[in-house]
């Protein structure tokens, strides 16, 4: 009874594999031609319809024909494309950094192409479709290899753009990064640490080597420091609290501790804040000359209980604390400022005068105007060459036209420097017709 059941099970098996066969061969293998014509019609719409049947049905040979559409002007068909990439995997690489290369050749030979911000909402440049499609691999851990590869890449701008997709990856992405920390290849060691800091947490650990013990060497030559620098920055950019003992530590060592003031300013954390302005009074109460980066991180953490001191150390003896506080005022937004930074114009030191020339176009304050018009009266003088430069670009920010006056009688001067009568004529113009 048992072997005739056996028997019609075993035939029905055949039978069905034969019919399965036969009704394959009757369909049409691989991606239909018309496909390949549409993905270069001028109807957009046929060019949406193909990149969506190699989205659902991921082709390789239709790489590079994707990989061309990035730089479309309808930026449906970007998208599209970008998504049929990124389903495609590895096979989509190698047109995809030739788009990239290319894309970023012809920016260099004519930077004010079109081309190079195309019009729409997503995927405005070149740049972001290729992150789109690399940001996607590198969450999975299937393709997150194929991205960590493009570290080693001998093309910065690959590099760069190859690190802002590993960021978006996270613990996948940080998984296939940690190997390269040791690479023999330095650049790469440095593009693998600026990459750790996005994963916060989990990334202190493999940080704490490189800020504390360098990976169990000494600091020998100036690639080693560099290594520990990229390390410090790292940790400031895991935005943790964690981190913050370590970059303690890290002031200690004098070769490490511009860095780490900048880096406690980027954990942008309470614990972090408070660090630095505590710091900031015991240099005030010491009456000691606070460190320039000190002054920096106050402003770039936000911290505007630091404003009173700042306003104290705009009249400090020593440039690189005036230059430290201008830079954190402009930050700060610190309008109380104005008053000073307008005398400090005519400070001797250049780096002061200039940057308080820069602060003032920050604030964009119209009390600034005559101020910064009297410093167009010394364009003449060499040295004084970039403060010129700065107040004109102040100008400029404030957009006012009570500065037409003083800007028509520069024109007017012979003998002006070329850069100054330039930067001059640009804002005379700009003034005229936009100024208030």
């Amino acid at each position: 009874m048992r072997r005739p059941i056996w028997a019609a099970v075993l035939v029905s098996f055949f039978i069905g594999l034969i019919a399965g066969w036969f009704a394959k061969s009757l369909l049409p293998s691989g991606t239909p031609r018309g496909v390949w014509a549409k993905l270069q019609s001028a109807d957009p719409t046929q060019r949406c319809e193909a990149a969506l049947f190699l989205a659902a049905h991921p082709d390789p040979k239709g790489a590079e024909a994707l990989a061309s559409l990035l730089l479309d002007k309808d930026e449906q068909v970007r998208l599209i494309a970008a998504v049929a990439l990124a389903r495609l995997g590895k096979p989509a690489l190698p047109a995809l950094l030739k788009v990239f290369r290319k894309a970023n050749e012809e920016v260099l030979r004519n930077p004010n192409q079109p081309f190079h911000f195309l019009p729409g909402q997503v995927l405005r440049n070149h740049r972001e479709a290729v992150l789109f499609v690399l940001s996607h691999w590198a969450k999975s851990s299937s393709t997150a290899p194929i991205v960590a590869e493009l570290l080693g890449d001998k093309d910065p701008q690959v590099v760069s753009v190859a690190q802002d997709a590993l960021r978006q990856g996270g613990a996948v992405a940080m998984k296939v990064v940690m190997p390269y920390l040791n690479d023999q290849r330095r650049p790469v060691r440095v593009a693998a640490l600026s990459v750790l800091g996005a994963y916060g947490d989990a990334a202190i650990d493999a940080l704490r080597k490189f800020v504390l013990e360098n990976g169990g060497k000494k600091v020998k030559t100036p690639d080693d420091l560099e290594i520990r620098q990229m390390a410090v920055y790292a940790l400031g950019n895991t935005r943790s609290d964690r981190a913050l003992p370590l970059l303690k530590e890290a002031l200690k060592d004098p070769q490490l501790a511009p860095a780490a003031w900048q880096a406690i300013a980027n954990l942008q954390t309470d614990a972090a804040k408070r660090f630095l302005l505590t710091k900031a009074h015991q240099y005030a109460r010491e009456k000691r000359t606070p460190p320039y980066q000190l002054l920096v991180a106050l402003g770039a953490a936000q911290i505007q209980g630091a404003k009173p001191l700042l306003l104290q150390w705009l009249r400090s003896s020593e440039p690189s604390v005036q230059q430290g506080a201008i830079l954190a005022v402009g930050m700060l937004r610190a309008k109380e400022a104005v008053p000073t930074l307008v005398s400090l114009l005519n400070s001797s030191d250049i780096g002061v005068a200039a940057a308080a020339a820069n602060a003032l176009g920050i604030f964009s304050d119209p009390q600034a105007v005559p101020a910064l018009c009297q410093v167009l009266k010394r364009a003449k003088e060499t040295q004084r060459l970039q403060v010129v430069l700065n107040a004109l670009s102040a100008l400029q920010s404030i957009g006012s036209q009570q500065a037409l006056p003083s800007l028509q009688a520069l024109l007017k001067s012979p003998d002006l420097p070329a850069k100054v009568r330039e930067k001059a004529k640009q804002v005379a113009d700009y003034l005229q017709r936009f100024g208030r």
